[in-house]
């Protein structure tokens, strides 16, 4: 229990002189995390640009070709996906920012309209 404390105290005054160190030297901790960045940075863009540009690209042993019917199939569904957008053109939808006028009606039958009963319960009023 007490070696417990006093390791917890140490480390609060370990961490509390770290805190006052990186304070004091802020422009030298600025350039140094600044220049570990643009290290790894430039490690990583040697990596993947520079070795990969080295390598030798295989060309391919044997032409890609589609056989007729994979070719008819990749048609028609270009085509089909052709109509689709097509039919969209010609859809008309209703204005929802636009006022709708009913025709005057007594609040009996407009509920009705909007709000129909189940067969059953229907009346006439």
């Amino acid at each position: 229990m007490i070696n417990r404390k006093i390791e917890t105290i140490q480390t609060k005054k370990i961490f509390k002189k770290f805190i006052l160190i990186v304070a004091k030297h802020f422009f030298l901790d600025c350039l140094f995390i600044f220049a570990l960045t643009a290290f790894i940075a430039l490690f990583f863009c040697y990596k993947y640009n520079i070795i990969i540009q080295k390598a030798e690209i295989e060309p391919l042993k044997k032409p890609f070709l589609l056989e007729q019917f994979d070719y008819q199939r990749v048609i028609k569904f270009w085509q089909e996906n052709e109509e689709r957008f097509e039919k969209v053109d010609f859809n008309e939808y209703r204005d929802l920012f636009k006022e709708t006028i009913l025709p005057p009606a007594s609040s009996a039958s407009f509920l009705l309209i909007y709000f129909p009963l189940k067969q059953k319960q229907a009346r006439v009023m």
